[in-house]
């Protein structure tokens, strides 16, 4: 099944709520071996980057997101967040062939860093600002890959 523009921007806005809070609710609860995980994808994500890989690349930020999230405690939440992932992975493609081929690549490597970081500082207000623009700048990419 296609999107469309309409639809998949109502995918991206409710990714954003569910994100978001479970970004938040992970900062409270993250543990030294989750923030080992998340250093250890990020530097897959950093490989895929150089290599100019899309698709490891989005698996590799999914892995990263998937264990932050995780640490957040409500497995319903991180399944119903995968869902999302699922429904609109083809767009996520376009977003990330959009950053990596024509965008700032290290600007998404920062981004996740500095997501990692207020993560290991427990600050859940930097983790909710961190976690929704980046959702809302991949929302952009699409927007703007998408035709009309």
């Amino acid at each position: 099944k296609g999107f469309s523009r309409a639809e998949l921007l109502d995918v991206y806005a409710v990714r954003r709520l569910l994100e978001v809070e479970a970004a938040a609710r992970c900062a409270a609860e993250i543990s030294e071996d989750d923030l080992a995980q998340l250093r250890r994808v990020h530097a897959e994500m950093e490989q895929a980057t150089a290599d100019g890989e899309v698709v490891a690349y989005l698996d590799a930020d999914e892995r990263f997101l998937h264990a932050l999230y995780t640490a957040a405690g409500n497995p319903v939440l991180m399944e119903t967040i995968q869902l999302l992932w699922q429904r609109c992975r083809p767009y996520k493609i376009v977003g990330v062939r959009t950053a990596l081929e024509e965008g700032d690549p290290q600007q998404l490597l920062a981004l996740q860093r500095e997501i990692a970081d207020a993560a290991a500082a427990h600050d859940a207000a930097r983790i909710t600002t961190l976690t929704e623009r980046s959702i809302d700048e991949a929302m952009e990419r699409i927007r703007e890959a998408l035709p009309a």
